[in-house]
């Protein structure tokens, strides 16, 4: 009988005919596989008991109660700034157009024509130097005007009706720098900086309109106290209402009233080009500056150019 020798060719045969088991964690040639613990032989790390939960799910809705109106607090803040800032740009062309025309511009009469700066709006008036030219030259009613718009009630960019189409203005003009009543479409008498005379720093040129915030969202002219830069005379760009209101639904709205989305108060530009925030009280709605030992309790004073009244804001008789 022959004997048969191994050659190294029959032990690498050999190695690769070893069966292999797979075990957790690897495969071990020729060994069990390896017991897999149960939940109670798990170190303590595997598990998540349920009072982890919910501490956990607690720390969390309590962080989220801080940090929601901190956010929003945020976000209030920096649209109250961008407002003031458009204000701010607003009272300088106003400035602009009295030096081109030794008039302050007014509410309007009549719908916008091309370079007209006799119609449309107070708004539409200004366009030339609020860097918008082409849009008064060739009245553009395809786009909006983020200047005019304040970023604390994200309104659309302007109005899609088809009869009455163009941009918003969230900012409205005081009607009685042109109108002893404050009429809207009232015709214009050409009011200068000298007839002023109650002070430039004690009247308002413009500010915020009070409007409803279930209608910050519409793009349609089919709700009032608004209007398009392009429609002369309307109320919706003037306010003429010595009331100055929080923003807030309800049926209480009337026609002319201030007020903006800011729960301090309405931001107003001044004829002399300043800005200031006049508040209001959220149980009446109504301004106080001092109750009834002074002439007046509301913006009344502040819209009247030449009025002679007095008030507690105003730094003269009645107050600091």
């Amino acid at each position: 009988m022959e004997h048969a020798f191994a050659t190294p060719d029959d032990a690498a045969i050999a190695r690769l005919a070893t069966p292999s088991t797979k075990v957790a964690g690897g495969f071990c040639e020729g060994l069990p596989p390896m017991p897999v613990p149960t939940a109670a032989e798990r170190p303590a790390r595997w598990r998540f008991p349920w009072i982890t939960a919910v501490t956990t799910g607690f720390v969390i809705l309590v962080l989220l109660a801080f940090l929601v109106p901190a956010v929003q607090k945020v976000r209030d803040a920096a649209a109250r700034t961008q407002s003031t800032k458009n204000l701010k740009s607003i009272a300088p062309a106003a400035y602009g157009f009295y030096d081109a025309n030794k008039r302050l511009p007014f509410n309007g009469t009549k719908p916008a024509v091309d370079g007209d700066n006799t119609s449309g709006s107070w708004a539409f008036m200004l366009l030339p130097y609020l860097d918008e030219k082409a849009m008064y030259d060739n009245v553009d009613r395809t786009r909006g005007l983020p200047g005019l718009l304040c970023q604390g009630r994200g309104r659309p960019m302007m109005c899609t009706d088809d009869a009455r189409p163009g941009a918003w203005s969230d900012y409205c003009i005081n009607p009685f720098l042109n109108s002893n009543i404050g009429q809207a479409d009232g015709r214009d008498k050409g009011r200068t900086l000298v007839g002023i005379t109650d002070g430039s720093s004690n009247t308002i040129f413009a500010g915020h309109g009070r409007l409803q915030p279930a209608h910050y969202a519409k793009d349609q002219a089919d709700f009032g106290f608004t209007g398009t830069i392009f429609n002369g005379g309307s109320e919706g760009t003037c306010r003429g209402n010595p009331n100055v209101l929080m923003a807030r639904d309800g049926n209480d709205a009337k026609p002319g009233e201030w007020g903006g989305p800011f729960s301090q108060g309405c931001l107003m530009a001044m004829a002399d080009g300043t800005v200031r925030l006049f508040p209001y009280t959220l149980a009446d709605g109504h301004i106080d500056y001092g109750g009834s030992g002074y002439p007046f309790s509301s913006v009344a004073v502040f819209l009247t150019p030449s009025g002679g009244e007095t008030s507690l804001l105003c730094g003269d008789k009645n107050g600091d």
